[in-house]
């Protein structure tokens, strides 16, 4: 059971890698999911791709923008000294889905791939768009593929802010603790800076 006080949904990963076409037939729920997103972007025109990433998942069938948190700049932290200067933008949506968890994984790599992520072996390089899945309505979930909600998302003050911004009083699946109040705990470094209410 979930802070919420309703039983988890649980759905089958399947294996292989299913076309985004037969993911729409066939990974989709009778009723949307409520489900937010962590975008981050630290190389070439940051703010720029963000709005790519907004613009490409409010195009995604099955799939809703319902609202957008402000631009923060984060001070990146555990990179190596080369990418220092590389401070990330990073926001938060609000979505509605169709899509099952792991379709919504899919569509939302696709969109990744197609704003040039490249995937190395290199921890913590830059990357033009980083999309995460924070939480899928109330579901707790973890597989191979996919853990939810996002294991670090509550230690983070660069996705609780905006996250915060969206739904300050939204009790955390897991958690006992509103957004708000998670935040409220989080150290003030590494520096975090609104710097666009608007995108």
């Amino acid at each position: 059971m979930t802070q919420s006080g309703k039983r988890n949904k649980t759905y089958g990963v399947g294996s292989g890698h299913l076309t985004f076409a037969k993911q729409m037939y066939k990974c989709t729920n009778p009723t949307p999911f409520h489900t937010f997103i962590g975008l981050g972007s630290n190389q070439g025109d940051r703010l720029a791709f963000l709005r790519q990433a907004r613009a490409e998942i409010g195009a995604i069938p099955a799939c809703r923008v319902t609202a957008s948190a402000p631009v923060y700049e984060t001070e990146p932290v555990g990179v190596p000294e080369a990418y220092r200067d590389a401070w990330f933008l990073n926001t938060v949506l609000s979505c509605e889905t169709s899509l099952t968890a792991q379709a919504w994984l899919d569509a939302l790599h696709a969109i990744e791939d197609r704003l040039c992520r490249k995937r190395t072996n290199e921890r913590n390089a830059p990357r033009t768009i980083d999309i995460d899945i924070l939480t899928y309505g109330d579901l707790v979930l973890n597989t191979p593929s996919l853990t939810l909600p996002h294991p670090q998302c509550t230690l983070r003050r660069f996705v609780c802010q905006p996250f915060s911004d969206l739904a300050s009083d939204l009790i955390h699946p897991g958690h006992t603790e509103t957004i708000q109040e998670i935040v409220a705990k989080l150290p003030m470094t590494p520096i975090v800076r609104k710097v666009a209410q608007v995108f």
